[in-house]
């Protein structure tokens, strides 16, 4: 991934750019939200995973990229807020199967390690 090269030589607020024009960018919402899922992997290591999830949701990203939301969380032993996120993501997503499986994996992290 080009952006991923830039990381050596380019500030965090370069790189963020980078996202944002790539997202403005594309037209197909599949590849939107495999940008917003990349986007969010980095701002792990950046440290604006929480700005960047706020962005992700103002602009309405799709479920897929919400799943990644609560799974990042929950890697990152944010537990209560994965669980609390989860339940709205399956109060926006009722009527998808895949939610009920989300919010139940998301459960039972959260009940092993709290």
């Amino acid at each position: 991934m080009y952006i991923s090269s830039l990381l050596p030589t380019s500030t965090p607020d370069e790189i963020r750019s980078q996202f944002k024009r790539a997202i403005n960018s594309l037209s197909d919402i599949k590849d939107k939200d495999n940008m917003w899922i990349s986007w969010l992997n980095m701002e792990v290591i950046l440290g604006g995973f929480q700005e960047t999830v706020k962005k992700a949701i103002e602009s309405g990203v799709g479920m897929e990229v919400q799943f990644r939301i609560s799974e990042i969380l929950m890697e990152q032993e944010k537990y209560d807020i994965g669980l609390e996120f989860a339940k709205k993501m399956l109060k926006k997503f009722n009527k998808n199967p895949k939610a009920y499986n989300q919010f139940i994996k998301i459960s039972l992290i959260y009940e092993r390690n709290k």
